[in-house]
């Protein structure tokens, strides 16, 4: 069975419970139905894995074509959910896989789908969760061809190249660029390969088992769009941490405190996202989902945004610095001032009882 899988991530800005979700959603995927032929990834922590449940399918007719998708919501626990919306087909045809990726009509009936979904779940998560009205959004692709991947490829370079950087014009590829797309993939086996792009990744193989591949795509897409956000609120208190300390640097203590307080706040949640970013390659546990992973990584340039977090977190943590020593400081003006009004009293009382 070949499979288009549309991914649409929103960033909800809260952390996702999963007994929470249980509560709200029915139908939840049976993982353990999942015919996966790659040794089994154990060692996966249950944090890195999507909570996923199976909305109703969808049916949708463009002219004298039939469209039947199957549709689904998957969550992560650092707040990012995914709408997916699954073709499968079992004939195989490149004007048919063209027609479903750039067909205008087709993409307008799939976005539909997508605010349908989308609407019913934040319905039901603003139940728990006040939503960030500032929530951004990703798209992905993800294709699984059933064929031999060497033969395959062999005859469609060009077209694999164009899913990968949703290029409908394929054939006016340059080739040497065609190659090096193709360069950025890992294979499990001769007949089998996965390809990793910024749009979109295609896998080939002889084994309808790529549950665990998409699941891995998603993950790297919805780091790369959390750790965005992150980067941006971070970039935003720091731009008013400069205007509130340049505008008031007689400054007041509740101005500092409350500083030093959301610097805190912003530290911490940045810690724990980086935390979860680094665990999730050795989550992976062996050898081949770990070169997935970082296959898909590479392909979205999560590395980068990683980096800009690490080097904001830092930048915080040291205007956190002298923000404490600035409190610090007037806390020992504060001391000098008491202790000279205690002085001043003291004299005063002395004074006047020499004068009775």
């Amino acid at each position: 069975m070949h499979e288009i899988v549309w991914l649409y991530l929103f960033d909800t800005g809260n952390k996702i419970e999963q007994d929470e979700l249980n509560k709200l959603f029915n139908n939840p995927e049976d993982f353990t139905s999942y015919e996966y032929k790659r040794p089994q990834p154990e060692e996966i922590p249950t944090i890195t894995m999507p909570y996923v449940f199976n909305f109703k399918d969808e049916v949708i007719n463009i002219k004298d074509k039939k469209i039947e998708l199957k549709v689904q919501v998957a969550f992560y626990y650092f707040g990012v959910y995914s709408i997916r919306v699954r073709y499968q087909t079992e004939e195989f045809s490149i004007a048919n896989i063209i027609d479903m990726t750039f067909n205008d009509e087709i993409k307008k009936a799939i976005e539909k789908i997508v605010i349908k979904s989308s609407k019913k779940v934040e319905n039901q998560l603003s139940k728990l969760y006040k939503l960030n009205p500032k929530r951004e959004k990703e798209t992905y692709r993800f294709y699984f061809f059933l064929t031999r991947a060497k033969e395959f490829l062999n005859e469609n370079k060009d077209f694999v190249a164009g899913l990968m950087i949703d290029e409908k014009e394929y054939k006016n590829l340059d080739k040497n660029y065609v190659d090096a797309l193709l360069n950025k993939n890992i294979r499990y086996s001769e007949d089998s390969i996965l390809l990793a792009g910024w749009e979109s990744s295609v896998m080939i193989d002889t084994e309808p088992s790529h549950e665990i591949e998409l699941i891995l795509a998603e993950v790297t897409n919805a780091q790369f769009l959390v750790t965005r956000r992150t980067n941006s609120e971070i970039n935003e208190i720091i731009q008013r941490v400069h205007l509130d300390i340049g505008s008031t640097f007689q400054n007041k203590s509740s101005i500092l405190k409350r500083l030093h307080f959301e610097l805190g706040s912003k530290l911490y949640e940045g810690h724990g996202l980086l935390n979860l970013m680094n665990n999730i390659v050795y989550g992976t546990g062996e050898w081949y989902l770990s070169r997935v992973y970082n296959l898909f990584a590479s392909a979205v340039n999560l590395e980068n945004e990683i980096s800009s977090l690490e080097k904001n977190i830092e930048y915080l943590n040291e205007m956190r610095t002298f923000i404490n020593e600035q409190l610090a400081m007037k806390r020992e003006d504060m001391l000098e001032i008491i202790i000279i009004i205690l002085f001043v009293v003291e004299i005063l009382v002395e004074t006047i009882y020499l004068m009775k």
